[in-house]
């Protein structure tokens, strides 16, 4: 609890609303270029006078001449005065009469990243508990329908979207009879939701089965770029993969590895699904998988952290263990996904593999804080990137664990859990962590901003937008 406790929210002070915030902005400026025209030109005369005063030095002084030249001056001042703030209300459009005061200190602006926090805050507060927790989960359609396989968003779609405000919905190929029939599906889904919904798709690069059922171009396995040595063919062909999600309304892949594996061994799981034993190579490839998918505007999660390069057996269907040291991750994987971080990296999957060097408890990586929390967020410093347990209705998982697995991964430092075995079960045991202080609320809302920030980053541009532009508006008017 006293890790817990650490995650605060953004501002524990009452937050003013994000359009005053932007509209006094505008006024600040304004003040600032009055204060700073006006506080030369009147230098420029008082100048003057000086100079016509030493100028008349030794002579007689007419203070009738004296007296009108002050008056002249103050005149001028007001006239030049008055051209200033013509000037700025044609730049500017005045909304209303400025009083500068000089030698005053202003509290500092806020940065647009503080404005975007707030903003999210400020949507975050008004959720319900419940409503927090299930937008952390990302199901399988069939898991809140009730129906054996989902093919299209009726009634009873509605109806499970109204009552989870589930995070993202993943597909398969069973969900797809045409593309025409895909889409349309994915389309309704999404405006039944309260909101914005990650609908999900495992693509993997050549051997995507949505491509084989509903007869997208084919593209080559990460083994087979891997051996071009050509960065460029790993973003020709994540290219082409999120041509054709997007093209049904898929918009987030969790399709390509980082893996950095051992070449030499042929018996490892990851030998066609990895990008190579290179880190630099495969750092240049994910950069460029990730590039292809930020270009079309889909979001892209990669795995499996810490990396699976070593392994014979699948994690997901075979207990697994991962041998390596905190060093020897930080030599294979940090660049990599450092490389894709940096090129708008969506999502890391966390692997369910054990690692008896870098974790403790016995507990899969999943499930591990010292892989969410102390190593990726505070080691490695990813702090802004969606940490997601991979499914959590994989056999390792449900053989050993019970309903509050999920509970323990989100405990843990996981933003998102994929695929819950029992939706209802896994949401309680979260809501019910929460209650009883296991979990702290402000770790949840700390995880559901981080999710926010990219599902609502468009809306948010939009809204700023919007806002000057009704400003500048509304000042044109007067």
């Amino acid at each position: 609890m006293e890790e817990d406790n650490k995650y605060i929210t953004y501002l524990n002070k009452p937050k003013e609303p994000v359009e005053k915030v932007v509209s006094r902005r505008k006024k600040r400026k304004r003040a600032r270029m009055l204060a700073t025209v006006s506080f030369f030109v009147i230098l420029g005369l008082v100048g003057v006078g000086v100079w016509a005063l030493i100028s008349g030095a030794g002579k007689k002084i007419d203070l009738n001449s004296l007296a009108f030249w002050k008056t002249t001056e103050t005149q001028v001042v007001a006239e030049k005065n008055t051209e200033v703030e013509n000037v700025l209300e044609d730049i500017l459009g005045e909304e209303e009469d400025v009083v500068v005061t000089p030698h005053v200190k202003e509290d500092p602006e806020p940065t647009e990243e503080e404005l975007f926090n707030a903003w999210l805050d400020e949507k975050i507060a008004l959720m319900p508990l419940e409503e927090k927790v299930m937008s952390l989960f990302i199901v399988r359609p069939e898991s809140i329908t009730g129906v054996e396989t989902v093919i299209q968003a009726g009634d009873g779609t509605k109806a499970a979207l109204e009552k989870y405000t589930i995070g993202g919905i993943m597909y398969s190929d069973k969900n797809a009879l045409s593309k025409e029939q895909f889409a349309e599906m994915l389309e309704k889904t999404q405006d039944f939701s309260k909101y914005p919904l990650f609908l999900c798709f495992n693509e993997e690069l050549g051997t995507g089965s949505l491509a084989k059922k509903l007869g997208f171009t084919s593209t080559r396995t990460q083994g087979e770029i891997a051996k071009t040595m050509d960065p460029y063919a790993a973003y020709t062909d994540s290219k082409t993969i999120a041509d054709y999600l997007k093209s049904v309304g898929i918009n987030f892949n969790i399709g390509f590895s980082s893996d950095v594996i051992n070449s030499d061994d042929d018996l490892l799981v990851m030998k066609d699904r990895s990008y190579g034993s290179d880190p630099v190579i495969v750092s240049r490839m994910v950069q460029e998988s990730v590039n292809a998918y930020k270009e079309d505007g889909l979001f892209v999660a990669t795995g499996f952290f810490p990396g699976q390069g070593t392994l014979r057996d699948d994690p997901e269907t075979s207990v697994a263990s991962i041998t390596s040291t905190v060093e020897e991750i930080r030599a294979k994987q940090y660049d990599v996904y450092k490389a894709g971080i940096d090129s708008g990296l969506t999502a890391i999957i966390i692997s369910h593999a054990y690692a008896d060097n870098l974790t403790t408890g016995n507990m899969p990586c999943s499930m591990s804080k010292e892989i969410y929390k102390d190593l990726l967020r505070e080691d490695f410093g990813f702090t802004g990137t969606i940490l997601i347990a991979n499914c959590m209705d994989s056999s390792t998982i449900t053989e050993y664990y019970d309903d509050d697995a999920c509970a323990k991964a989100i405990k843990a430092g996981a933003d998102m859990v994929m695929c819950p075995d029992n939706v209802d079960a896994a949401i309680e045991a979260v809501v019910s962590a929460v209650k009883e202080q296991v979990i702290a609320e402000e770790r949840i809302n700390d995880s559901l901003k981080r999710v926010f920030r990219f599902k609502y980053a468009e809306e948010y541009k939009n809204t700023v937008s919007k806002t000057y532009s009704e400003d500048e508006g509304s000042t044109s008017d007067e």
